[in-house]
């Protein structure tokens, strides 16, 4: 289980499946569907998780140039 918070998890199989759907003209027909979706899957938590461990970005780049 890649996520234990069902709130998360079913936001990320919204996720998947907008995904998936916006780009169903590269499934290539005859190949895993399971696979590609887990795939799709697996690198949306992974770029989640990057994002969520680098934290909230405070002010912005406006405020770093004037400093």
């Amino acid at each position: 289980m890649l996520l234990r918070d069902p709130v998360f998890a079913n936001d990320l199989v919204q996720n998947v499946l907008e995904r998936a759907l916006s780009r169903i003209h590269q499934f290539k027909p005859g190949t895993n569907l399971r696979a590609w979706l887990f795939t799709i899957m697996h690198n949306l938590h992974v770029n989640q998780a990057i994002r969520a461990a680098k934290g909230p970005k405070t002010g912005s780049d406006d405020d770093v140039a004037e400093s």
